[in-house]
């Protein structure tokens, strides 16, 4: 388990106020209608008020950033002869991503008294992520409508492997995309009373709700 606690504005001695920013870029751009440029921003506000009995914590930040990634893989290796082995086939494909996400989160402390304080926790979310895939799959060695009839030759080493091969067939072009869109809403309480004494009170509350979708093709 994870205890992530949000900064505590009446637990700092002074103001902060930070903003920053970043940008990213990409040395490779493999699909057309994509980006290579991305950035960051960000920002933190805390402060107290009313003689340092109420402090408000603010944060938020954007992110709008691109992925380039290259894969390959094999099918996996199935027989070509007697005791001979190769590939049965290989996927070749590139995908892009942009990826959009929003966040803030703010803590509101109120100390009411010297004995009982409150304190409330918000954060949102927002993440959007459209990822397109692009490439192909070639058959050597499947059976059926993409059998042997396909490897006109091949050569193998002494181990049985098949280091070369001479293959008739027909590249399948695959084009996927997969997006997905989320929200986070999350809303959490506490109410402590503490008068330094043997008995102490504390009532917590949250709530949390997530909506999602995602569609592929």
């Amino acid at each position: 388990s994870i205890n992530l606690r949000t900064i505590r504005p009446l637990d700092v001695s002074k103001r902060i106020l930070a903003v920053g920013a970043r940008g990213t870029y990409v040395d490779q751009k493999l699909q057309p209608g994509t980006s290579d440029l991305g950035y960051r921003v960000y920002g933190t506000f805390v402060d107290k008020f009313a003689d340092d009995r109420i402090g408000i914590a603010l944060s938020a930040a954007y992110t709008d950033e691109p992925y380039q990634t290259r894969d390959w893989n094999a099918w996996g290796y199935g027989a070509y002869g007697p005791n001979q082995y190769g590939m049965n086939g290989v996927k070749t494909w590139s995908e892009s991503d942009k990826l959009k996400r929003f966040g803030a989160n703010g803590t509101i402390q109120v100390k009411a008294t010297d004995d009982l304080m409150l304190t409330v926790d918000g954060f949102y979310s927002r993440f959007v992520d459209r990822i397109d895939q692009r490439g192909i799959e070639m058959p050597f060695n499947c059976g059926g409508g993409c059998g042997h009839d396909q490897i006109l030759s091949y050569t193998a080493d002494s181990r049985g492997l098949v280091t070369s091969a001479t293959i008739k067939g027909t590249p399948v072009i695959e084009n996927y995309a997969n997006d997905r869109v989320a929200s986070t809403y999350s809303l959490a309480g506490n109410l402590k009373w503490d008068n330094g004494g043997s008995t102490r009170a504390l009532f917590d509350a949250s709530w949390s709700r997530r909506v999602a979708k995602a569609s592929a093709w």
